[in-house]
């Protein structure tokens, strides 16, 4: 066998201990990088180290979430930033109690013959005076023959699924409700800002990384390569929650609630849009949270009918509002402006769902 031939350049480099050669390119790396960040600098780029989604948590926390107050007019509910539900109420507000909920301070034990109810959700769940929440607490306390009702409103304006589930996780299940109704769905599928809400949870462990090496000019550039790459025309459009992932929120919620004994009632969202409407027209062309008007429809009924699926699957509770709303006449004067609630929506969906309670969740062994 013809033996190869070393020439005089391996047989410097096999000369050099594995160490020094690992240390010497180390230092070439090194000085690459240093005149790299050094043209960036003398070029003056910068660009923000904040990824998109992390500036979308930014927005939603500097907008709160605004609501009509009869007397008082357009009222804020102002937003913290939260480790693991990306944004929260600030408590002891006007619209807030010390916990950051709508309604009185939450006692952590319920009182003795008291049925607690957790409202989770979004603006629509948080939203009204009185909102669904609280005045679903005053028609079965009216109809209770005796029995009380606590009705929890666990709605915080632009969560997702995703939020909901760990809202439930962290901070619902310690009030130990006896039924959670789970209302979601709209935020679910607005688009994305380069990150899934899945995908910016696991992120946000790292923001204390992306601190550190947020000053380099270098990270920067890398930064605006990778999220040019992610925008790019043509790429698929992404949903803050994808429909598997809606479904799978849905389905843990009620995995968590069963093994906490319990009831789950879930909730279709209805809607009075339509691709022509003033709403969707902003959504697509000026927020940017939608891809395309006619699909808005399409979209929002593939969520709701994952809301049906899980519900069947599952065995739980479906309050299928969609529906209920669907057979009213004129279903414009129950929302203001497609999604959230007039007070006439709130009056319909409280007396639905408590009628609901009372001749089927209430009286299930």
């Amino acid at each position: 066998m013809k033996k190869r031939k070393i020439t005089g350049k391996k047989k410097r480099l096999a000369g050099i201990p594995l160490f020094r050669r690992a240390l010497y390119s180390s230092a070439v790396v090194f000085i690459f990088f240093a005149l790299a960040e050094s043209v960036l600098r003398l070029a003056e780029f910068r660009y923000s180290t904040t990824p998109l989604s992390m500036q979308y948590v930014n927005w939603i926390k500097d907008l709160g979430n605004r609501c009509d107050v009869p007397g008082r007019g357009r009222v804020m509910c102002a937003f913290h930033k939260d480790p693991l539900l990306f944004w929260f109420p600030d408590g002891n507000t006007y619209l807030t109690n010390s916990q950051g909920f709508r309604g009185p301070d939450i006692k952590k034990e319920k009182e003795p013959g008291v049925t607690r109810i957790a409202c989770v959700g979004d603006s629509v769940t948080q939203n009204g005076f009185p909102s669904f929440p609280r005045m679903l607490e005053s028609l079965l306390n009216e109809a209770g023959e005796g029995k009380k009702f606590e009705v929890i409103n666990a709605g915080i304006g632009s969560y997702s699924s995703h939020q909901g589930l760990a809202l439930f996780r962290t901070k619902i299940s310690e009030f130990n409700p006896d039924i959670i109704t789970v209302f979601f769905g709209w935020n679910d599928h607005w688009l994305a800002w380069s990150h899934t809400d899945r995908e910016l949870a696991g992120f946000w462990k790292l923001t204390g990384l992306r601190n550190l090496f947020g000053k380099s000019r270098m990270y920067q550039f890398l930064t605006k390569i990778l999220i040019r790459t992610k925008k790019k025309e043509g790429a698929p459009a992404r949903f803050r929650v994808s429909p598997e992932e809606y479904g799978d929120n849905l389905t843990e919620i009620c995995a968590l609630a069963k093994k906490n004994n319990i009831r789950v009632v879930l909730i279709t969202a209805p809607t009075s849009l339509t691709p022509s409407s003033k709403n969707t027209q902003y959504l697509v062309n000026r927020s940017q949270l939608f891809p395309r008007a006619d699909l808005i429809n399409i979209v929002h009924a593939a969520y709701n009918a994952l809301v049906r699926e899980v519900a069947l699957k599952e065995r739980v509770h479906l309050f299928d509002l969609e529906k209920m709303m669907e057979r009213q006449k004129n279903r414009n004067k129950f929302f203001t402006d497609g999604i959230h609630f007039t007070q006439k929506g709130v009056e319909l969906t409280s007396r639905a769902l408590a009628e609901k309670f009372k001749t089927e969740i209430l009286t299930e062994n």
